[in-house]
């Protein structure tokens, strides 16, 4: 689980370098939560090469977002040096990083 809970945290992907053929698939499904309501929702992307993408938005001012599941896809031809991070008003907090071989799935 990751939580969101700042209006400037967004979880973001990015590459390291470009890709071949085919931007990598990212999926997320996540809540916002508050004290009195739960709102369920989903994120779909695909990388943009070194270019930041948000993946999951910041939330707004009064809920908190919860991301319970996170997938990224390598749908192109050749291994994807990818990084996975939270940008909290600018500064960046690395969640993993490596490379996905062709076909292979990080969740």
């Amino acid at each position: 689980m990751i939580i969101l809970s700042q209006i400037t945290d967004n979880l973001q992907v990015v590459l390291a370098g470009n890709i071949t053929a085919t931007h990598l698939q990212c999926t997320a499904f996540w809540r916002d939560v508050t004290a009195t309501a739960y709102t369920p929702g989903r994120s779909l992307a695909v990388t943009n090469n070194t270019t930041d993408v948000n993946l999951v938005a910041a939330p707004a001012a009064s809920p908190t977002r919860i991301i319970d599941f996170l997938s990224i896809y390598n749908a192109d031809t050749v291994n994807a040096p990818v990084n996975i991070k939270i940008d909290a008003s600018g500064t960046e907090y690395i969640l993993w990083r490596g490379i996905l071989v062709t076909g292979e799935t990080i969740q």
